[in-house]
């Protein structure tokens, strides 16, 4: 990122979330999903696997946006989580 741009997400640390861009909120909706595949660092995957390990709603929200994502690496990346966490949803 060039200097004088600001980044669409705060520094992450393992105590803060994840901010979206354009969101009022810090949770995993959609959109925050869909912000994470294109713009997420590696301490917002971090964060978003965290959450989906607690969150089934969430890995639900996680495989349809895998499937309607233009970015396919990070929908590649966020199925394996699903699969890994919650191998019954794709049965």
């Amino acid at each position: 990122m060039s200097r004088g741009r600001q980044s669409t997400f705060v520094k992450n640390t393992w105590g803060q979330r994840m901010k979206h861009r354009n969101l009022q909120t810090e949770d995993w909706s959609r959109m925050a999903i869909d912000s994470l595949f294109e713009r997420g660092t590696l301490p917002d995957w971090r964060e978003f696997v965290e959450a989906l390990k607690k969150d089934e709603t969430l890995a639900k929200e996680t495989l349809y946006m895998c499937q309607t994502h233009q970015n396919k690496d990070s929908a590649k990346l966020a199925f394996v989580f699903v699969e890994e966490f919650y191998p019954e949803l794709l049965q």
